[in-house]
């Protein structure tokens, strides 16, 4: 089975803004840092919760990502340029996860970054992402007929 990947620009918050007390170092790329996305506005900083028989329940759909790479060191409040692995790609949610879309980073529900997703692709054979082949065409693209109709 062919992996996806997808190049995201993203941004760590820190500490102050509510982020991660602790800079990422970069043993986590190649897969060893396994945080979520939640496709929603870059502007997000709480994860909705709802209340059920008296437990709190987050209610965001989280995705599974892996940071696989970027620049070294990882930067705090700045944004950089990395590639994550796209952990469950035939999940339906993640047809979603295209060029343009927004998406706040997790860890459990407290959202310690943030995004957008600049390209999506598969690669094309054993070697990881920089195998860049095939674009992987949105799951927008491929159900709505008028898109890039202008109406």
């Amino acid at each position: 089975m062919k992996r996806e990947f997808i190049s995201a620009e993203i941004v760590i918050l820190s500490s102050d803004e509510g982020g991660r007390a602790t800079p990422l170092l970069p043993v986590a790329y190649g897969g060893q840092y396994r945080p979520h996305i939640v496709l929603q506005s870059r502007e997000t900083r709480q994860a909705k919760i709802e209340l059920r028989n008296g437990v709190q329940h987050v209610v965001d759909e989280y995705l599974g990502v892996a940071f696989w790479s970027g620049p070294d060191p990882i930067p705090i409040s700045q944004p950089f340029t990395a590639t994550l692995f796209l952990m469950y790609p035939g999940y339906p949610a993640y047809g979603l996860v295209a060029p343009g879309a927004e998406f706040t980073l997790r860890e459990g529900p407290k959202i310690i970054g943030h995004g957008r997703v600049l390209t999506r692709w598969m690669e094309a054979e054993r070697g990881g992402p920089a195998n860049r082949s095939q674009p992987v065409e949105s799951e927008a693209n491929r159900t709505s007929p008028a898109a890039g109709s202008g109406g």
